[in-house]
């Protein structure tokens, strides 16, 4: 890293024949991605209002940045208004400088009077300052090769100091592929199929090493299609009796009305094959749409079923498949789906899909099941996905048995028993579940483990658990409108619920929350506007309830907060309105938690709220929250938990 060269400059300034002594001084000697830079301007003896502008130049590129005080009033950019007092120091702290390329920059101010151009004066100021953070790679994956098509593919650093030097540590590319050393391009044509295992390893110009691990693959190539080399449903099975480990089946845009589509037993692929759509009819451009290329069972059957190997499923769509097991791909292998869409397909379990291990990018909607799982039944992990309208006669109304779902959403899924969107599922994370239904419990989800930094809207269950019905733990999620004609409107369970949000949920007991078992815990959560038919306008049941806030909460026409129902303990809590007995520590507060707005649904803490810095900060220890990349622990919208003297109470941190 370089230094500065000259951290300090004087500006003499000429007016009415007085000279004036304007100095500009730097924070700190060197600079790196992520550093903020805090440029100090000194005078002497001259005062009045002035605009300020503030600038650095890379004479390599002549390309001039304008940077952007902050706390100054916007005058018109790129200038900065502000007063100049004799004898002051005026101190302009800039934004980080992540986004500037390294480099040798010269640094420029300047004052003007206000509401014209004259200058009063200027100043130039060289100094050198690498911008460059440390080198970092980032999550960088070889993208896979084809035999006979040229391949291409940069390793780019996401920051470190240029220039930099490439090498293969270990593995060997594949036949035909060659690394630059100084580019980092690996390039070439493959010749034969092959998986590669490779380590690159990275030096930047300050010696800074990082590493890339990874596979990369070289598939043979299938076509299928009307100018493909195998034609209709017979030739694309022809195609799959055929194919060998590291094939890529390609699938030129149409749709074929094709059921009963097999990859046999006995296909003990190390690596497997891919199954692709959206070719062109030369099948060297492929588009990401999967509408372009169809398989329609015509409700005649199921479409594809995998009975061995390895295979990747992308850029498909499937339609009016029908079957026992998965009405579109029944899985009795290892499958992954990625960037595909499915509708109205059935099945008795997995209207759409039976058994996978990856679905990832992929659309779900309208497909039916009679027993388990309207979409899917038996996922290993679900990605990035979507789910509307699907559902199920017993369980689980686009999911069913899941153990990963992860930035995924669901909305109008239904389910006759249990889970109108999931039944059975290890961890939520990231997810979205709306207006999902459920005429038995669990408008959204039946017997989850875990719940994270999620969202439920307007789910609805005819049973209990308008929202949730059994999970162990709730971290960082909210509630609201959720609804259940029985107990919990949002959640019933034995759990443990830390910084969420419950808002405008109803059911007949528990208009929030309704736990089974008094060994459950509420930390610093907000349950506002809830309203409960009978008893327990927020909460209704046994349990410890600390650093949480309740505020107008109804059980019936009566404000009700809480109802007891076994040993219940509640500190460090704002809460006004009881019924029963309960255990109250001596921390607990009552009286207008002052919400930013809660009318138009802000529950942040307003600045005079009384519930700022009063909570007992020991639940860090003692509970899970989450925790940033720093390693701070967090409040509902990501914010560092504990700000000031102590922990607030609810789920937001007041910053």
């Amino acid at each position: 890293m370089k230094k500065i060269k000259t951290a300090l400059a004087t500006l003499l300034l000429t007016a009415v024949s007085t000279a004036y002594a304007i100095e500009l001084s730097l924070n700190q000697s060197e600079f790196s991605a992520g550093d903020p830079l805090t440029l100090t301007l000194t005078n002497e003896d001259w005062s009045g209002e002035a605009d300020i502008y503030i600038a650095l130049t890379l004479p390599a590129d002549e390309t001039l940045y304008f940077l952007t005080p902050s706390g100054l009033v916007l005058d018109w950019l790129p200038f900065q208004q502000v007063q100049i007092a004799a004898g002051s120091r005026v101190i302009l702290p800039i934004a980080s400088l992540a986004p500037l390329p390294p480099g040798e920059y010269t640094f420029y101010a300047g004052v003007t009077v206000p509401d014209t151009l004259d200058i009063i004066g200027e100043i130039a100021m060289n100094s050198v300052i690498f911008v460059a953070g440390k080198l970092e790679l980032g999550d960088i994956s070889f993208p896979y090769g084809v035999v006979g098509r040229t391949y291409s593919f940069a390793i780019e650093p996401n920051s470190g100091m240029p220039p930099y030097q490439f090498s293969l540590i270990s593995g060997t590319l594949p036949v035909g592929l060659t690394l630059s050393s100084e580019s980092g391009l690996i390039q070439g044509t493959p010749s034969e199929r092959g998986s590669a295992e490779l380590t690159v390893q990275v030096t930047d110009a300050r010696g800074d090493v990082d590493e890339i691990e990874g596979v990369l693959n070289v598939f043979g190539v299938l076509t299928f299609g009307e100018h493909g080399t195998f034609k209709g449903c017979n030739g694309l099975q022809m195609a799959f009796n055929a194919s060998q480990d590291l094939d890529e089946i390609r699938i030129e845009q149409g749709t074929y009305e094709c059921h009963g589509l097999e990859i046999p037993v006995g296909k003990n692929w190390e690596n497997g094959i891919k199954i692709s759509g959206g070719w062109g009819s030369r099948f060297d451009n492929q588009s990401d749409d999967p509408a372009l290329t169809v398989f329609d069972g015509k409700g005649e059957g199921g479409i594809l079923t995998v009975s061995s190997g390895v295979v990747t499923i992308e850029g498909l769509s499937f339609q009016n498949g029908s079957s026992y097991s998965g009405g579109a791909i029944s899985a009795g292998a290892t499958v992954n789906i990625t960037n595909c869409s499915f509708s109205n397909n059935t099945a008795s379990d997995g209207g759409a899909v039976y058994g996978s291990n990856n679905i990832t990018n992929s659309r779900f909607s309208n497909n039916s099941a009679t027993e388990h799982g309207g979409a899917v039944y038996g996922s290993n992990n679900i990605s990035n996905s979507s789910f509307s309208s699907n559902s199920v006669y017993f369980r689980g109304g686009a999911v069913a048995y899941s153990d990963n779902i992860t930035n995924s959403r669901f909305s109008s899924n239904s389910a006759t028993e249990h889970g109108g969107a999931v039944y059975g599922s290890n961890n939520i994370i990231n997810s979205s579940f709306s207006s999902n239904i459920a005429y038995g419990s669990g408008g959204a989800i039946s017997d989850s483990n875990n719940i994270t930094n999620s969202s439920f809207s307007s789910n609805s269950a005819y049973g209990s658990g308008g929202a949730v019905f059994y999970c162990s733990n709730i971290t960082n999620s909210s509630f609201s409108s959720n609804s259940a004609y029985g107990s919990g409107g949002a959640v019933l369970s034995s759990c443990n619920i830390i910084n969420s949000i419950f808002t405008s949920n109803s059911a007949g007991s528990g208009g929030a929350v309704y736990f089974i078992y008094s060994s459950n815990n509420i930390i610093n959560s907000t349950l506002s506007k809830n309203s409960a038919s009978h008893s327990g306008g927020a909460f209704y049941g046994g349990g410890t309830i600390l650093n949480s806030i309740f505020a107008q909460n109804k059980a019936g026409e009566e404000a009700n907060d809480i109802t007891p129902n076994g040993e219940v303990d509640v500190d460090y809590t704002l809460v006004n309105n009881i019924l029963g007995d309960v255990n109250l520590g001596t921390h607990n507060i009552m009286g207008d938690p002052r919400f930013v707005d809660a009318e138009n649904g802000d529950f942040r803490l307003g600045a005079y709220s009384p519930a700022i810095n009063v909570g007992d900060s020991s639940v860090i220890d003692e509970y899970s929250f989450l925790k940033d990349q720093a390693g701070n622990e967090i409040d509902l919208d990501g914010n560092r938990r504990i700000v000031g003297e102590a922990i607030d109470l609810g789920a937001y941190e007041r910053q």
